[in-house]
């Protein structure tokens, strides 16, 4: 019973940590290049919630979009 209590917890607590990154990475950005991020607003807390919950999709997108700007031709 308590099995799936902890798969539920381990889920939950990937999604805190992916979501303290994309915080991290944000800030750090916003930091480095203000102009970068200048229109857009900070997360809110039902971004974070859904951060948290569907961070398997974030990180998808996340890495996509890495990828694309990282390795641009």
């Amino acid at each position: 019973m308590f099995e799936d209590y902890s798969l539920i917890l381990y889920y939950l607590i990937i999604g805190l940590v992916f979501a303290a990154f994309i915080d991290y990475t944000r800030d750090s950005i916003e930091s480095k290049w203000p102009s970068l991020l200048r229109d857009e607003e900070p997360f809110d807390a039902w971004q974070r919630f859904f951060m948290v919950v569907l961070w398997p999709l974030c990180l998808i997108v996340f890495l996509s979009a890495f990828c694309k700007t990282y390795f641009k031709k």
